[in-house]
């Protein structure tokens, strides 16, 4: 994991994001129209189906926007929180991890599962992950002093 170029990573979590922000926007798109095919068939109301979906179909743009931004500008903010907490690590580093951490959040964030269950994976995968580091990290170390000797 720690010998993937940056790029590679980040490519890998932006494809991931705009993905999960289009499959967002349709599933929301998707439970607009049976809600209303539902009022509409059980004559709970009257609704007018071109304004329905005028009104879904910005909901679930905006829904996917949303995603976007968060998943962009909230990544980075917490990624700041977390520098204050994890000092010895690279920041970019740190970038690699949190964007393996996240991928719960970005595979399973469009389906209606607790996100207690997905913020707990993604605590899990972060604290692994950081384990993993300094593992990597005291192998370095340790390869680069038995070559001196």
């Amino acid at each position: 994991m720690w010998k993937k170029q940056f790029e590679i990573v980040l490519d890998i979590y932006l494809r991931l994001l705009v993905k999960l922000s289009i499959l967002t926007g349709i599933v929301i798109l998707l439970i607009d129209i049976i809600r209303y095919a539902y009022y509409t068939i059980f004559d709970i109301a009257n609704v007018n189906f071109w304004r329905m979906i005028n009104y879904s179909f910005g909901t679930a743009t905006g829904m996917a926007f949303f995603y976007i931004f968060a998943g962009t500008f909230g990544f980075f903010f917490l990624s700041l929180i977390l520098k204050i907490f994890v000092r010895k690590i690279k920041y970019l580093d740190l970038f690699r991890l949190m964007f393996y951490s996240i991928m719960p959040f970005l595979l399973f964030g469009w389906l209606p599962l607790p996100i207690a269950a997905l913020l707990i994976w993604c605590i899990f995968l972060f604290v692994k992950g950081l384990k993993s580091y300094n593992s990597h990290k005291a192998k370095s170390i340790k390869n680069t002093i038995m070559q001196r000797e």
